[in-house]
């Protein structure tokens, strides 16, 4: 079982580049190229096998792409800060129903699943595999537990009392490192029967 909390703290949202837009120039182009790439290695040639969500619009995507669209974004990249699932959501929501931006608030516990599932698949290019889980939360902005078999309900924490001696808080380790290699390295070690019974009976039930 597992319980996770937007962080309010980080945001980003997706613009197009203005000169007349306060913002890091070469920041903004560097992520459009980043984008670009994301589209033309990734995006384009599922689209081709028929691979992405049947809702998402990569064909207006590609266009944006080319009229500027970046990603603006506070959020540290490489600290496992949810980046890479803040940007899939940001795309998702404007991407996902014929350029219109898809209601969060009108998405029911059915829908969930499926959601996890497109959502996945959009943010697998940046770390490999995928859960969904990151992008989810970041598109939903609201707290979600998850139980075992990845069922997974909305569900709503208490108010944080300032007088409370409990807290959770985030360490800058000073260090930016890529997911996907760690990903795949835990896959990979999940292989090995020891490991993963090791992961599935000890550790998740703490």
């Amino acid at each position: 079982m597992a319980l996770t909390i937007p962080y309010s703290h980080f945001n980003g949202s997706l613009r197009f580049i203005n000169k007349n837009h306060y913002t890091d120039l070469d920041f903004a182009r560097n992520s459009n190229q980043q984008l670009r790439e994301y589209y033309e290695q990734y995006i384009e040639p599922i689209a081709k096998k028929n691979g992405l969500p049947s809702k998402f619009n990569h064909k207006l995507l590609e266009k944006e792409i080319g009229d500027g669209l970046y990603f603006e974004s506070s959020i540290p990249e490489g600290y496992g800060l949810g980046s890479s699932g803040a940007l899939v959501a940001a795309l998702y929501h404007r991407y996902a129903k014929n350029g219109q931006a898809s209601s969060r608030s009108s998405t029911s516990k059915t829908d969930i699943p499926q959601l996890k599932s497109d959502l996945a698949i959009l943010e697998s290019w940046f770390h490999g595999t995928s859960s969904g889980i990151d992008p989810l939360i970041c598109y939903l902005q609201h707290p979600l537990l998850i139980k075992e078999n990845y069922i997974i309900r909305p569900i709503d924490i208490p108010r944080y009392e300032l007088t409370s001696e409990d807290a959770i808080f985030l360490i800058n380790s000073g260090k930016a490192i890529k997911t996907a290699p760690l990903v795949d390295q835990f896959m990979k070690d999940c292989e090995n029967s020891a490991f993963k019974d090791s992961i599935l009976n000890k550790y998740i039930p703490v």
